[in-house]
């Protein structure tokens, strides 16, 4: 069979759908994914085929920033970032992600269709096209059915599909949640198609497959790992205010700053510091504690 994974070009949603892309592989199955541009490089070294489609962005800045109507968006819902962030999915990133992906499904005739949670093209574009099509959670269930319904409709009406008041299309077949079935909030229930199972977690996307050399020479002493992840990471301040804290203290501090921000703008660091990008899956087992940003990826990594 074949099955089309879509995703926008942001790492850590990405790294949570590869493993279930990696058992389709290994079952013998075609997948492919489709994300903008400039994210090909990361899906081909990881293993995949890849269709250009949606927004071409390559994470140096928050993803939001890049979208136009952002700021009409914002001031519909001014004091709830939450539902900011999951209309601006809707509204402006569905569109040209699903006019992409229904030529994309046209040609290469996929038998279902895997979306990141908050990737709604890959929703249009299976329910345009009659496919079934599968969630895949990266943290607790984000209900567009609950939070901006009218946002789902009315897209879904601008590419003429059938009517849906309900909404029961949305996360209708199958959802995919590696994280435990009590983490979740009692006003935004599972659907009744969640599974819930534990999957190995993935983040060598970059090519990497060892440590810099310097972990060996690290001083004697506990280690510390402090991330923001690979979409929220644009926050120097913040790591500027861990080495404050951290700095002085008896560890080995090691920060990541994710693939889009350089290190080199906090200045030069004692040998017990260190800052710059590894996957966490190479350095967590050699760390004692790890400080971050509430992110699944880490956490699922951490433990």
């Amino acid at each position: 069979m074949r099955f089309l994974f879509t995703v926008h070009p942001l790492f850590g949603h990405f790294h949570a759908m590869v493993p279930l892309a990696q058992a389709l592989k290994e079952h013998g199955h075609e997948v492919a994914f489709a994300t903008g541009k400039g994210f090909g490089p990361a899906v081909r070294r990881s293993g995949f085929s890849h269709f250009p489609a949606g927004i071409d962005f390559d994470g140096s800045q928050d993803i939001f920033q890049a979208l136009p109507g952002w700021e009409a968006i914002r001031a519909k819902s001014p004091d709830d970032m939450g539902i900011q962030q999951l209309r601006g999915f809707v509204q402006q990133l569905a569109p040209g992600m699903a006019d992409d992906l229904i030529q994309i499904v046209d040609t290469w005739r996929p038998d279902a269709i895997v979306r990141d949670p908050v990737e709604f093209g890959g929703y249009i574009a299976a329910e345009h096209a009659r496919l079934p099509h599968a969630t895949i959670l990266w943290a607790f269930y984000i209900s567009a059915k609950a939070l901006c319904p009218d946002a789902v409709l009315e897209l879904r009406g601008r590419y003429g599909l059938p009517d849906d008041p309900e909404l029961d299309t949305l996360d209708g077949y199958l959802v995919f949640d590696f994280l435990p079935p009590a983490w979740t909030f009692p006003d935004l229930p599972y659907p009744a198609v969640a599974h819930h199972f534990c999957a190995p977690p993935f983040n060598l996307s970059g090519g990497e497959t060892r440590l810099p050399a310097w972990m060996d020479t690290l001083p004697d002493q506990p280690t510390v790992h402090a991330t923001l992840g690979t979409a929220f990471n644009q926050s120097p301040d913040t790591f500027r205010a861990v080495l404050a804290a951290l700095g002085s203290e008896a560890m080995n501090l090691i920060i990541t700053v994710g693939r889009s921000m350089n290190p080199a703008q906090f200045g030069p660091q004692p040998d017990h510091i260190k800052i710059e990008y590894i996957p966490q899956s190479l350095l967590l087992p050699h760390c004692d504690a790890l400080i971050f940003h509430g992110g699944y990826n880490s956490l699922l990594s951490a433990l």
